[in-house]
């Protein structure tokens, strides 16, 4: 099966290099993890042929030899003739979370925020109704609590998450809390765990309070410039579009030709709305995993090792509740684990809107990757990438297999994906349409694809 599926691949590879560029950085470490980056050509070709991907940016870091691999493949605007390079920004989505985690934890550094302490303190306007069958006391959530989406709160929708035209409102975070003033709680706290947008706007509110800012937007924006991206060394990394960095952003696309005519500006920022390219997500894969710090330069620090080690354990206050499908999701203080396909289980975040994306920290064998595409229905993609670079990074620096089904060999079919359908409360309605395409609504209501089915 292996032989098999190398050479179906190998061959969609060479016709689809022959259309679209390729952009490789050179490597800080030559002549490492070249099967590595081989498979990961060869998935990725693959895969941008299977969904209609126009443009796929990754990296692949490992923390022990200072490797760094970075790639650009296809098109930021097909039409426009317009490459990926390891330059081109991408909205990273919810993996931005892990952001504001870190700029959480730089306060609980400086000692300006205690995690179990109800955030009443720091936010004495903040109130949410209790659910009136559910209950729910919002006096009694904590940071600890938003971090793992344990808060019982309800999704704040709308524009507080995403605004289709215009650009970012640069006060709409500011609204936030006269909002959920009038809003019921979901459930009681730490009752379950629910994937939760409001959590994390409310972080970045936090953040921004504490610093002394009074426009929540600008304070968050400005507090995650000046003590992560500046430091880390993430020259293009920002939770702000404007005017200079949104034409480097890789614009969305209904398929691999046809670019969106919508943007998604976030308004609640803190909870998905940074871009960043491949060069400085690997610069923070290689932080986090060298203790907070890159290289030996401790100017770049960012965090502790310490504070590190405690953001990595899950935190689910002793619930015991199904979480996400078709894979596990627990959680820790920003950083999100998930069950794989047979077991296996990996650290990182994702992100889904109109752009997609997957980061996977491997603290244990010192490996990072990241995946980002602009296809709308390409939801699956980062994920299928992720895991194939992830596992033959591992393999070819450790010898050992990572326990992951391979998924050209083990294709799922109808009667599998159709078990899956149903409702979840970490993720929502999940879908399978005639093609059997596995899929979520997007915003605008495009399928965003978990699988695909091979009838």
């Amino acid at each position: 099966m292996k032989k098999t599926f190398k050479r179906m691949v190998a061959g969609v590879l060479a016709a689809t290099m022959m259309i679209m560029p390729i952009n490789i950085m050179a490597d800080e470490t030559s002549g490492m993890f070249e099967t590595t980056k081989q498979v990961a050509l060869e998935q990725t070709a693959a895969l941008m042929e299977m969904f209609g991907v126009p443009g796929v940016t990754m990296a692949l870091v490992d923390v022990d030899s200072g490797f760094t691999w970075t790639q650009g493949l296809g098109y930021a605007y097909a039409a426009g003739g317009v490459a990926v390079t390891e330059h081109t920004l991408f909205p990273i989505a919810s993996s931005a979370k892990v952001f504001t985690a870190v700029a959480v934890m730089q306060l609980v550094e400086a000692g300006l925020l205690d995690l179990d302490e109800p955030i009443i303190t720091y936010l004495p306007e903040f109130s949410v109704l209790p659910n009136p069958l559910y209950g729910g006391d919002y006096r009694n959530i904590t940071t600890r609590m938003l971090l793992t989406h344990t808060s019982g709160l309800h999704e704040a929708l709308g524009d507080y998450f995403v605004n289709i035209y215009g650009g970012p409102n640069r006060y709409i975070m500011n609204s936030m809390l006269p909002f959920l003033a009038s809003q019921h709680m979901q459930n009681e706290e730490i009752n379950r765990i629910t994937y939760n947008n409001t959590g994390y706007i409310l972080l970045g509110i936090l953040v921004a309070r504490l610093s002394g800012a009074e426009n929540y937007f600008d304070g968050f924006v400005n507090f995650a410039q000046e003590n992560i991206f500046n430091p880390a060394g993430m020259s293009s990394s920002s939770f702000d579009i404007t005017p200079y960095n949104r034409p480097y952003i890789a614009l969305p696309h209904y398929d691999a030709e046809t670019a969106s005519e919508f943007f998604l500006y976030i308004g609640g920022t803190p909870a998905g709305g940074m871009v960043s390219n491949a060069v400085d997500m690997a610069r923070f894969m290689h932080i986090m995993l060298n203790g907070g710090i890159y290289g030996n330069d401790e100017s770049t620090r960012i965090l502790q090792p310490s504070t590190i080690e405690a953001m990595l354990p899950v935190e689910n206050f002793g619930i015991n509740f199904p979480t996400s499908a078709p894979t596990g999701m627990e959680m820790g203080l920003g950083f999100m684990h998930l069950s794989r396909s047979n077991g296996a289980i990996s650290t990182g975040h994702g992100g889904n809107l109109l752009h997609h994306t997957e980061m996977i920290i491997d603290f244990e064998n010192g490996i990072g990757v990241f995946v980002s595409v602009n296809a709308i229905a390409g939801g699956a993609v980062p994920g299928l990438i992720g895991e194939a670079i992830w596992k033959a990074a591992v393999y070819e620096k450790t010898g050992v297999e990572v326990p992951l089904n391979a998924y050209f060999g083990t294709p799922f079919v109808a009667e599998n994906l159709e078990e899956l359908v149903g409702w979840y409360a970490t993720a929502g309605e999940l879908r399978l349409n005639q093609d059997g395409v596995l899929y979520f609504p997007s915003p605008l209501g495009l399928p965003i694809a978990v699988a695909y089915a091979c009838w």
